[in-house]
């Protein structure tokens, strides 16, 4: 009876396991304390407030809720002449979800002084709609240093910064998922998955809470002013083939660094006709299980 190659192939691949070479890094702490202060946004229009991200307060069960949380009203600011108080969460501006503090900050910075808007509030379980008039920034000085840009190791392996006309691709290695995708350093990127992006930590966080190897749509605009469109992979650690098994004939295993490999062909349990194994640079050989030899014994790995 002939059995088909079909299942012999099937066979096989189900005796194959594989695993990362190299794990996805975690990604970075999102903002570590500056001693000098929070910075200031150095144009266009001021409100008065100070947020942090809405998360749920909780280390054991940790998540973000929509909106920032309001910490500080800066007395006789706009916020303060519309009623805004500590522990509001600030939904919406000018009708515009507002998910972290750098998209707040990103939305005064192109805004200007005497504009009124509306902003969108939730106090307990209430949602307000609160009508307020910006005033001019008045280029308040910084009280700590500038972000010059934020890190995703995890997902885009780049480097990117808060623009005026969207998130500035700051830095990356040539074969990172943007660079492959054709997208050059100094590019600005709009809309995430047809979702408009503000903020550098905005996009960051988006692309870290997507699953390693996910296809992602990128709108945005290149260095020439060009618009693009583009469908994007982002990283996934390669893999390798860590165990191989087919009864008598072979067997193969090794880790996922590929440090240390074994294999060994037509294995009758109490003998085998030939085994290999390798441990860093040390090498052994053996042939019929008893007659042995090794290589590379006592070297040093680079």
């Amino acid at each position: 009876m002939r059995v088909p190659l079909v299942t012999v192939l099937l066979f096989l691949l189900a005796a194959c396991t594989s695993a990362p070479i190299s794990s996805v890094p975690d990604p970075l702490p999102e903002a570590l304390p500056w001693n000098a202060g929070e910075s200031q946004v150095a144009a266009g229009a001021f409100l008065g407030l100070e947020t942090r991200e809405n998360d749920s307060g909780s280390l054991d069960d940790l998540f973000f809720r929509a909106g920032v949380r309001v910490t500080r009203v800066i007395e006789n600011s706009p916020a303060a002449a519309a009623g805004l108080r500590d522990g509001d969460v600030l939904v919406a501006f000018d009708g515009h979800e507002i998910n972290d503090p750098g998209a707040l900050d990103a939305r005064l910075a192109i805004e200007e002084g005497g504009r009124a808007l509306t902003l969108q509030v939730q106090r307990a379980d209430t949602v307000h709609a609160v009508e307020v008039e910006l005033v001019a920034s008045g280029g308040a000085q910084r009280t700590a240093p500038e972000v010059l840009w934020r890190v995703d190791s995890s997902r885009s392996l780049a480097a990117w910064a808060t623009d005026h006309a969207g998130v500035r691709l700051v830095a990356a290695r040539d074969k990172t998922p943007f660079r492959r995708a054709g997208i050059e350093v100094g590019s600005r990127i709009t809309h995430l998955d047809e979702k408009q992006v503000v903020s550098d930590r905005e996009l960051i966080r988006q692309l870290q809470a997507m699953k390693p190897g996910q296809r992602v749509q990128i709108q945005g605009v290149d260095t020439r002013g060009a618009q693009f469109d583009k469908r994007i992979r982002l990283h996934a650690p390669d893999t390798r083939v860590t165990k191989a098994y087919f009864p008598i004939l072979w067997d193969y295993e090794a880790n996922s660094d590929g440090s240390t490999v074994r294999w060994d062909f037509l294995d009758f349990y109490l003998l085998s006709l030939f085994e290999y194994e390798r441990v860093g640079k040390e090498k052994t050989y053996t042939f019929l299980t008893f007659f042995e030899f090794a290589t590379g014994v006592g070297e040093l790995d680079e």
